[in-house]
């Protein structure tokens, strides 16, 4: 895509130019470098292909429909597919406000063809436990993480942007300022805002976070005065550790444990189960795990077990024993 001169902005120009233009703007400058990012990622790899050099103004719903039908034969999960149609009615939404086009095409006719969703990793107590053993008597390099993760809940970015000032041990606490990432366009990490409001938070910690946080601690020692030397987790080289390569581990992990494969994700919804299986209050958790809404806390993360299913309703079953006084259970069959 190549710069245009704004005399020449109308409903004549390609999807190519208007994205050009888009980009440049104050209005898509000043949005956050996550809504950016996707922005450009969705766009290069699934909408310019299609739309790009077709004249702005002539984009037909039906032709927005072949992008995502595109994705889906080429396999992309429901949500990126969720992702893609979002960013193309905004473009096409940004146009429209401008009276450069007189309709978004993104009609709601314009839809993501259907794909289950992946069901969503929670480690059940049995799963929990073999992990946990499998780290106490073997060595597995991001032990640390894992142990931390589900101690704490911290989401995998935050994790990343942890630093040793974050830190309070006197307190017994860790203050959430930031989120982190690695960028492959830009070739570095990338520190930023957490990903809401609610994302800011201080997590009191548990005995097994603080160990953890001494124990890497004393491995890493010999980084601080270096680049990333003020991060609290770091890879033998001293520097942050990406995603995928916390992934890539896990994967191997679990198949040590004998255990269904989980990501770092995953330990993070297996902590909020946790904590809902022990009894904590949902507004606790939900200001713990840093959610904005609790239906997020309780739709998404908080996932209940088969074990725990029916210890609950064998608690139940107890409870409603002693206050109702029920007939006899009849042992035999009617005809």
């Amino acid at each position: 895509m190549n710069t245009i001169n704004t005399t020449t902005i109308n409903g004549d120009m390609t999807l190519n130019e208007w994205m050009d233009y888009l980009m440049s703007s104050e209005r898509i400058l000043s949005a956050r470098r996550n809504t950016i990012r996707n922005l450009k990622e969705r766009y290069k790899h699934n909408i310019q292909e299609i739309l790009g050099e077709k004249i702005l103004s002539k984009i037909t719903p039906l032709e927005c429909q072949e992008v995502l039908n595109k994705m889906y034969e080429q396999g992309y999960a429901a949500t990126t597919m969720s992702l893609t149609r979002s960013v193309m009615h905004n473009i096409f939404e940004n146009a429209l406000g401008y009276n450069i086009i007189s309709i978004n095409p993104v009609t709601r006719f314009v839809k993501c063809p259907f794909r289950p969703k992946n069901t969503q990793v929670v480690l059940s107590m049995s799963e929990h436990t073999k992990l946990i053993d499998y780290l106490n008597n073997n060595d597995f390099i991001y032990a640390c993480q894992v142990r931390f993760i589900l101690q704490t809940g911290l989401r995998i970015g935050e994790l990343i942007a942890l630093k040793w000032e974050d830190v309070d041990f006197n307190k017994r606490k860790i203050h959430i300022r930031a989120t982190m990432e690695y960028v492959p366009a830009l070739e570095r990490f990338v520190r930023s805002e957490p990903k809401s409001y609610s994302g800011k938070r201080t997590i009191d910690l548990t005995t097994e976070a603080i160990n953890c946080l001494q124990v890497h601690y004393l491995k890493d020692v010999k980084f601080i005065g270096t680049e990333f030397g003020d991060f609290v987790f770091l890879n033998d080289s001293g520097k942050p550790i990406k995603l995928t390569t916390y992934d890539q581990g896990l994967r191997r992990l679990a198949k040590r444990c004998g255990i269904k494969t989980f990501s770092m994700h995953a330990l993070r919804r297996t902590f909020a189960t946790r904590c809902a299986e022990s009894g904590m209050m949902a507004n606790i958790l939900q200001a713990v795990m840093g959610h904005s809404d609790i239906s997020t806390t309780l739709r998404y993360y908080v996932k209940a077990t088969d074990e725990q299913t029916a210890i609950e309703l064998g608690r139940f079953d107890d409870y409603m024993k002693n206050a109702i006084q029920f007939p006899q259970p009849f042992m035999g069959a009617r005809i």
